[in-house]
Order: structure tokens, then C-alpha cells, then sequence
């Protein structure tokens, strides 16, 4: 019942601000845009360079297989916003004080604020739905691709968001959260970058990178090797940061 009201609490705190409609706003256009300069590239250049192959790639591999790619990087991106809102601006005002004083677990604490910041992830994989849903009725899409693409976006986000969890823990200086953010997620990018280069491949980069679990369920393929490094990153630094608290309190 106390998690409950706690989390009612952090997503009120989320959705009644003008602050994530606008994001998603716009976020939604940049996809929109995305969306129908890969429908444009497919009809005009793809579609014509393969008519009369019969493994020619379709819209699926073609349009949202791309789309979903940019989509997961775009979505991500919004998680230090949300972190900011419901944990640096909370320990900003004191109000975290209250909280840390009350008798209530801190795991309990952790996990709703990370539900309520992934409840954002699974709004935006609702908003990336409607683009393939509009096209349902006159393309046949491989609609398993697609629903591995939306659970693989959601994984990527949701471990991004227990990381920037964890970094805003730590401190109350907005800058220095969302840089260190952003940094955490060119740290994975470039490692991923390195990894796939031919010239220093290596297969421990290539896992310890979150982009390499996320391009197998974009292209159809959910392996529980994924799905279990996700659900270890979301843990480990959900973790970190129950630890951080309770020293805090201590």
C-alpha cells in the first residue's frame, strides 16, 4: 500500500507537468520527420533496387527497424530529464529529507521512482506504435519484429534510467548529472564503436555495451543473454543507489 501511494505519488509528479507532453511532443515530431524520410528513402530507392528480388528487405527491416534504432537513442536521451525531476529537484527543495526520514524501505523508494521514470519509456513505445499501426492496413508488416523492437527499446531505456538514477543520487548539482549521464551513454557507444571496428574487435566490449543487446531484439531476435544483461545493469545500479541511500541515512 506504501509503495503504492509512492508511486501514485512520483508519477503525478511526472505526468501533470507540462514538462514530459512537451518532450514527447517533441520528440514525436523528430520521429515523425524520421519516419517519412525512411518511408520516402524506401519507396523511391530501396523498393526500386530490389523489385524482382524475392528476399528484397521489407518495410519491417526497411522503415522500422531504423525508425525504432533512433527511437531507443531518442528515448533515451529524455531519461536524465525525468531523473532531474523526481530525484535532483527533490533533494534540491529538501524534500527528499521527509522521505529518507519516514519509516519506508529504501529499495521501496528506488524502485518506484525507477517504475514512475520507465512509466515515461513505455508512454514514448506507445507514441513509436502508432507510425506501424497506420500502415497496418495496406503493408503487411512482420508485427514479431516489431513487438521484439518495442520490448528491446523499453530494456535499453529502462537500464539507462536506473543508471541516471544511481549518477543523480550521488549529487544535486544538475550539471554535473546530466553530463555524467550523457557521458555514461557515449562511454557505451563508443565502447560498442570499438568493439565492431576491425581493427581492435573484442568480443568483452562488444557484451559490456547496452548497444549490442539492443540491435538483436531490433532485428526480431530476443535471447535471454539480452534480456538477462538488461535486467543485471537495471539491478546492479538500482543497487548502487539503495546503497547509497541507506548509507545516507546512517
Amino acid at each position: 500500500m506504501v509503495a503504492a501511494t509512492i508511486l501514485f505519488n512520483e508519477m503525478r509528479r511526472i505526468w501533470m507537468q507540462p514538462l514530459v507532453w512537451i518532450v514527447l511532443g517533441l520528440t514525436f515530431i523528430v520521429i515523425a520527420l524520421l519516419f517519412l524520410v525512411l518511408l520516402n528513402n524506401f519507396y523511391l530507392d530501396i523498393q526500386v533496387k530490389f523489385a524482382g528480388n524475392d528476399n528484397a528487405p521489407g518495410v519491417t527491416d526497411s522503415v522500422f527497424y531504423p525508425m525504432l534504432f533512433w527511437s531507443s537513442i531518442i528515448g533515451s536521451l529524455m531519461m536524465p530529464i525525468f531523473t532531474l525531476r523526481i530525484v535532483t529537484e527533490e533533494k534540491i527543495r529538501r524534500q527528499d529529507t521527509l522521505l529518507n526520514s519516514a519509516p519506508i524501505k529504501c529499495t521501496t523508494i528506488i524502485t518506484t521512482k525507477l517504475l514512475a521514470i520507465a512509466s515515461v519509456a513505455f508512454g514514448f513505445a506507445l507514441l513509436n506504435l502508432i507510425f506501424p499501426l497506420t500502415m497496418s492496413a495496406t503493408v503487411n508488416l512482420d508485427w514479431g519484429k516489431i513487438a521484439a523492437g518495442i520490448i528491446g527499446m523499453l530494456l535499453f531505456q529502462t537500464s539507462y534510467a536506473a543508471i541516471c538514477g544511481w549518477i543523480a543520487t550521488l549529487t544535486q548539482n544538475i550539471m554535473f548529472t546530466l553530463l555524467s549521464c550523457l557521458g555514461m551513454f557515449l562511454l557505451s557507444f563508443i565502447l560498442f564503436y570499438s568493439a565492431t571496428s576491425e581493427q581492435s574487435a573484442s568480443s568483452t566490449f562488444l557484451y559490456i555495451s547496452s548497444f549490442s543487446h539492443l540491435l538483436s531484439p531490433l532485428s526480431g531476435l530476443i535471447t535471454s543473454t539480452d534480456i538477462f544483461y538488461f535486467l543485471i545493469v537495471t539491478l546492479l545500479f538500482s543497487s548502487l543507489s539503495i546503497i547509497h541511500l541507506r548509507f545516507k541515512r546512517d
